[in-house]
């Protein structure tokens, strides 16, 4: 008899402290964002276009490109690409300067396949090249044999205006108070 009221005295409590846990909703504290719940990005994408109208001085050259530029923040490096046409392009380069400014070679790229028009880079950055990159400090130069200083330019700009990070869900609402009238039902 003593055993049985003291595996009831005990069964109760731990019962309910089950309850209790099982519904906290679990959890696990592993760091991971919950289901449905995404992290904001930590890259930023610029992009050019380049013309000869772009170029220190101006040219009238048809040939055109396009940019783009993908700075992982968190690492601090980039990968840039540039895709060109109507122009049999002999080198090209980041270039560090302002629009309308020529500067130094910053960063060269790499024409793959040769003749393809397809132009790459990757590398690593400083901070204060990224704030460059971002306040639109640097440009894509094409250089051909017609004209060996740059055919065609473009200056590395922001895409599109910068976002603000996604905000988590909404909390769900608060479950209603349990009722504590008659009615049965409810127990344990």
């Amino acid at each position: 008899m003593k055993r049985n009221f003291l595996q009831a005295t005990l069964r109760w409590p731990l019962a309910l402290t089950l309850v209790a846990l099982a519904s906290c909703g679990g959890g696990g504290g592993g760091g991971e964002a919950p289901a449905g719940m995404t992290t904001p990005s930590a890259s930023t994408t610029l992009t050019a276009t380049l013309s000869g109208g772009q170029e220190t001085p101006p040219n009238a050259s048809a040939a055109t490109g396009t940019g783009t530029m993908i700075i992982n923040d968190s690492a601090k490096t980039f990968t840039a690409a540039v895709t060109t046409s109507g122009i049999a392009g002999t080198e090209a380069h980041i270039h560090l300067g302002a629009a309308g400014v020529a500067g130094p070679i910053a960063f060269p790229l790499t024409q793959a396949p040769a003749g393809s028009g397809q132009w790459s880079a990757s590398g690593a950055l400083t901070d204060a090249q990224i704030a460059a990159f971002i306040a639109g400090n640097y440009y894509f130069n094409v250089h051909s044999m017609a004209f060996p200083s740059g055919e065609i330019r473009g200056q590395i700009v922001a895409s599109s205006p910068a976002s603000p990070p996604a905000s988590p869900p909404a909390s769900p609402p608060a479950s209603p108070p349990a009722s504590t009238g008659g009615g049965g039902g409810g127990g344990y």
